[in-house]
């Protein structure tokens, strides 16, 4: 990882870094690129350097796009996997996505100044069934997109079912360090544009991933969209564990992001990982669409079956003797060829740290990484926001969404 971090750093690449694991990136990433032309940012929520808005007015062009944000979030919240859900509960999840969705273009419409994510979860949280129900039928195109929330009225218990999962859902996030966070949009995420080039990372807490993860694959979402313009700087997508988070369309973002002068590098510790968050068929097509692979050890077999049908099938020269037992104890040797794997997949089970075989442009290699003398650091100098400023902002969040229904 850290070698793809120093070519981006020497090619002054712009790009999105996904951290899992607690700032072990970020450390790895800052030192390289605190001294480069393109800004350092850090997205995190343990430690709160840099605040972003993943809903803000600027990045939701039109409906399509208030549909997309809205349903990489529900998928996320609700962890929603490839296999799907049916019936009932596909219904009220599909019902939550259209609500979310209603809710975000009525303040992308109206108030454009509180259209956080935030405010989003103060509204929703604050307002009953009838409200709500009026609030967005104010605006046509909100009344279309939680049309199959707001045509259930008559039914309790549908309601109640649409309400409850999307409640279960936003308390994850209610949280105050993700309000603040959230509530400021002060990093631009069109971060290949020559106007505001930067490198992002956005920081994961294996501890905390249920809340976090949502949120990070719905920043990352925004930010692919508004790296997805011709004639950009080149940049970068690294996703270590990316099974942790679902994006939309996975298997398609690495082609198309390559057409716009963007590297996809997705880091992943089994594909057994990536096969229960997208599902057999999809986990294919998204490691299909990577050009270039990097095979570690591996534990699992139908993994290690898996990794070896990349490698081409050579003849290999067999040889079987058989001896005749009658009275001349004829000897008879047969010879032919039996097609195997180059790479055999007892191979992946070997490997040691550090060691990969490759496969590139139809060719493979065997190669050993050294460890690296890395120095690690982190941004200093930035605004510490104590309880007190995250309690308070929590409480002005509140304040504004009663202040619109008060007046």
């Amino acid at each position: 990882m850290y070698g793809f971090l120093k070519h981006f750093r020497k090619d002054s690449f712009c790009g999105i870094i996904h951290d899992y694991k607690d700032f072990e990136l970020t450390e790895m990433a800052y030192p390289l690129f605190k001294d480069s032309d393109i800004p350092f940012k850090v997205i995190s929520f343990d430690k709160i350097i840099h605040r972003v808005n993943p809903i803000a007015p600027r990045y939701l062009e039109n409906e399509e796009s208030v549909n997309e944000v809205s349903r990489v979030l529900i998928e996320n919240l609700l962890e929603q996997r490839e296999s799907g859900t049916t019936g009932t509960t596909k219904f009220f999840n599909d019902a939550a996505e259209g609500l979310i969705g209603g809710l975000i273009w009525k303040l992308k419409t109206t108030y454009p100044q509180l259209c956080t994510l935030p405010h989003l979860i103060a509204i929703y949280q604050y307002l009953d069934t009838d409200s709500l129900i009026q609030f967005l039928e104010t605006n046509t195109t909100s009344r279309a997109m939680a049309d199959a929330f707001i045509s259930g009225k008559d039914s309790d218990r549908q309601t109640a079912g649409v309400k409850s999962t999307l409640a279960n859902a936003l308390k994850r996030i209610s949280t105050q360090r993700i309000f603040m966070a959230l509530s400021a949009d002060e990093v631009p995420l069109n971060i290949n544009n020559e106007q505001n080039p930067a490198v992002i990372s956005i920081v994961n807490n294996p501890k905390f991933e249920t809340s976090y993860s949502p949120v990070i694959a719905t920043i990352i979402h925004t930010i692919t969209k508004q790296m997805s313009v011709r004639n950009s700087k080149p940049s970068f997508l690294l996703m270590e564990e990316a099974p942790t988070i679902r994006l939309l369309n996975m298997h398609r973002i690495p082609a198309t992001l390559r057409s716009y002068d963007i590297a996809t590098i997705y880091v992943m510790q089994d594909k057994i990982q990536n096969d229960m968050m997208y599902g057999d068929k999809a986990s294919k097509a998204i490691l299909s669409n990577l050009s270039y692979q990097f095979f570690g050890k591996v534990n699992d077999p139908d993994t290690a079956k898996y990794y070896e049908r990349f490698f081409e099938i050579i003849k290999n020269p067999t040889k079987s003797i058989s001896r005749g037992h009658n009275l001349d104890f004829d000897t008879r040797i047969t010879t032919g060829e039996k097609e195997t794997p180059k790479i055999r997949a007892d191979i992946f089970f070997r490997l040691k740290q550090g060691e990969f075989i490759t496969y590139a442009d139809g060719k493979d290699k065997k190669v050993q990484f050294k460890l690296s003398k890395i120095n690690r650091q982190l941004p200093e100098g930035t605004k510490q926001y104590s309880s007190a400023d995250m309690n308070a902002n929590f409480e002005r969040v509140y304040a504004e969404v009663r202040s619109i229904f008060q007046n």
